[in-house]
């Protein structure tokens, strides 16, 4: 109805803005992914898992309705069905060319930018980098031949042996964030390794995403 149309319009003009600001403002864009991320993060880690299922989490919205440029390298993502990312589109905009608003934050970032890369390109010339550079290409080869299989194998499956199979998986990830846990618990592991073992592959606001 007519309140609804409305509903839409005035969100759709807000998810605008909240991406016009963030690709100008590297403060917003930050504020915006690490929201996102935390919300992903507040489904993963809740208890009642059977009734909040960040598998089934509509990613497209909730990136547009934190004016994201980019969608973070997540596991989460790149395991999420397609009808999930579908209807966001990523901004022409460089995350990386984005700039604080304050001049003395960003001048101080583009120093350490400037750093980080000649070190890299210091390592490359070393040939440090290179096998690190192969492994990670191997990786990314290996992965898509088993989400190819995966899929093959999930066309093949009854309701009711998909259904089976998603409980299994979510049990496991359940033991898996467990064990996790109880290893951040003894100091056994960091918060940062915590994460990542929770499936967040880089720091919160950090990367080329936003």
């Amino acid at each position: 109805d007519d309140d609804d149309d409305d509903a839409r319009l005035g969100a759709d003009a807000l998810n605008a803005a909240l991406r016009t600001r963030s690709e100008t403002n590297r403060e917003a864009m930050e504020k915006g992914t690490r929201a996102f991320v935390s919300y992903m993060r507040g489904y993963k880690e809740h208890h009642c898992r059977f009734i909040f299922r960040h598998k089934e989490l509509q990613l497209a919205r909730l990136a547009n309705a934190m004016g994201l440029l980019r969608l973070p390298r997540m596991k989460e993502i790149r395991k999420a069905p397609k009808a999930a990312t579908a209807g966001f589109v990523e901004s022409a905009v460089d995350p990386e060319a984005v700039p604080y608003a304050e001049k003395a934050r960003e001048k101080q970032r583009r120093a350490a930018n400037a750093a980080a890369a000649a070190a890299r390109a210091e390592a490359e010339a070393r040939g440090e980098l290179s096998e690190g550079k192969g492994a990670r290409e191997k990786r990314k080869r290996e992965e898509a031949v088993k989400e190819a299989e995966r899929k093959n194998g999930e066309k093949r499956l009854t309701a009711s042996k998909r259904r089976q199979q998603e409980s299994r998986e979510d049990l496991d990830d359940i033991n898996d964030d467990y064990r996790a846990l109880k290893k951040l618990k003894k100091g056994k592991i960091s918060e940062e390794e915590f994460d990542f073992e929770l499936g967040f592959e880089q720091p919160v606001g950090g990367g080329r995403d936003g």
